[in-house]
């Protein structure tokens, strides 16, 4: 294997030696050591169970140290693993067909292994309580599918990008920080997964909330202040919401570092104002969940005048556009974060053709290096993309909150107001199609509908 050492075998190596707690989740701690022992136990009781190199692990249950701790085990053994948010429906495990299905007791299914007892089930945690916290080192390769990773399903039926160990370790060393303290408010079927790992590679400690679905800003809070948190990711509904919450000035969130946010064509106008209110802690981030991470705006660069922009390409990321002077245009990007190709969906699999992968995005980049994402080429109506609905709706006083899509007699918004405002929904309407020269209906609400993974629900939303 070449010297080839997995993070996931990195993190437990130094999870062993820490006496301090690596791990929270509601009112459970366990140090590095105790960490390390669950995932060893763990990695002999899926190994006791058939698991081996090659193989995939399936999880399905919430955000826990048990998951965190499974899915280690299955890297420790070399196989590959897929969390599935919990809203993944019968149709979605079985179409994955994993060699090995580990469910939460309130997923069980008959013949999965369940973390506690469950009917029709086998109990993984007393398998594995069963087993010596023997060390077990890497049975992986670089080129081995490490995991899978489903879409949230926004817009259809989920699907699963493939990526490799050598994928995996390039991401967690891209977003490495010393010691952070991380809150984890996403679920671990997404990015959080492999953020968990970088903060746990670098020496640090990670807490895991249960991903409440709608989000609550104010939970958050108090968990930053709690906790000290230094690093936090979220969607960006999630940071605007966050931002413009009525209590954020109560809450001590000094101790925050780095709160970084993921998207493509989120509305300046929001990003402007997530900046003056939360300081200058913002780090905005280009990818997917088939690319990992392309670009990014680091904290330092992050300023009003830039907030349009997703920041400058990583060194090891390449990006073309589909047009003559190749800086516009429909966006390809390779690098080692892409996917190698969709988890039993060979339709899809021509969108990665020798490493580059079509986005679907459309943008540009600029004189001075930065990247911009216009939006979604499905999405745009008469050249006009969501962010820009988004955007003129921001400059309207009084709204707090705002989220676009396109329907077929034109674009739809949802526009939240501030506490105490009162809006006309006809005349912003009005005023935005007319300044856009496309067809809008504006709707008020007191919220915004989101997913399990923190993005807008557009079905929820337009229907």
């Amino acid at each position: 294997m070449d010297g080839f050492r997995s993070q996931a075998d990195r993190a437990v190596e130094s999870l062993a030696g820490r006496d301090d707690v690596a791990l929270i989740h509601n009112e459970r701690a366990l140090t590095g050591a105790e960490l390390a022992d669950l995932v060893y136990r763990l990695a002999g009781a899926l190994r006791a169970a058939g698991v081996s190199a090659g193989r995939l692990v399936a999880i399905h249950a919430a955000n826990s140290p048990e998951v965190v701790a499974v899915r280690m085990a299955t890297h420790l053994l070399g196989a590959c693993s897929a969390v599935f948010p919990t809203h993944a429906t019968d149709e979605l495990v079985s179409f994955t067909a994993a060699d090995l299905l580990v469910t939460a007791p309130r997923f069980a299914k008959e013949g999965a292994y369940s973390l506690g007892q469950a009917p029709g089930c086998l109990d993984l945690l007393a398998l594995a309580d069963s087993m010596p916290a023997t060390p077990i080192h890497d049975q992986a390769s670089p080129d081995d599918l490490c995991f899978i990773v489903f879409s949230g399903g926004t817009t259809g039926t989920p699907k699963g990008s493939c990526h490799t160990y050598a994928d995996h370790s390039s991401f967690v060393g891209t977003v490495r920080e010393p010691r952070p303290r991380l809150l984890v408010v996403t679920p671990l079927a997404y990015l959080a997964q492999t953020l968990v790992d970088s903060a746990l590679v670098a020496g640090g400690q990670v807490v895991l909330l249960d991903s409440p679905t709608p989000f609550d800003p104010a939970v958050v809070l108090t968990a930053i202040e709690q906790h000290r948190i230094t690093n936090l990711f979220l969607v960006e509904p999630q940071l605007f919401a966050l931002a413009t919450h009525p209590d954020l000035a109560a809450h001590d969130i000094s101790s925050m570092r780095r709160l970084f946010h993921l998207g493509a064509s989120a509305p300046a106008a929001a990003r402007r104002i997530a900046l003056k209110r939360l300081g200058p802690i913002l780090c905005h981030g280009y990818g997917s969940s088939e690319t990992g991470l392309i670009a990014i705006l680091d904290p330092a660069e992050y300023t009003p005048e830039l907030a349009d922009t997703a920041g400058k390409p990583l060194p090891d990321s390449r990006i073309r556009f589909a047009d003559t002077d190749g800086t516009s245009g429909d966006i390809a990007v390779a690098g080692p974060g892409v996917a190698v190709g969709y988890w039993r969906r060979p339709d899809l699999d021509a969108t990665i053709a020798d490493g580059w992968l079509t986005t679907g995005d459309v943008g540009f980049l600029d004189d001075n290096g930065y990247l911009h994402i216009l939006g979604r080429r499905r999405d745009m109506i008469n050249g006009v993309f969501p962010a820009q609905v988004e955007n003129l709706l921001y400059e309207y006083p009084g709204v707090r909150l705002v989220t676009a899509f396109p329907r077929a007699d034109g674009f739809y918004a949802l526009v939240v107001p501030e506490p105490g405002a009162t809006l006309d929904p006809v005349r912003l309407a009005t005023n935005a199609s007319a300044s856009l020269g496309v067809p809008l209906t504006v709707t008020l609400a007191d919220h915004i509908p989101l997913t399990e993974q923190g993005k807008p629900d557009q079905q929820a939303v337009v229907s």
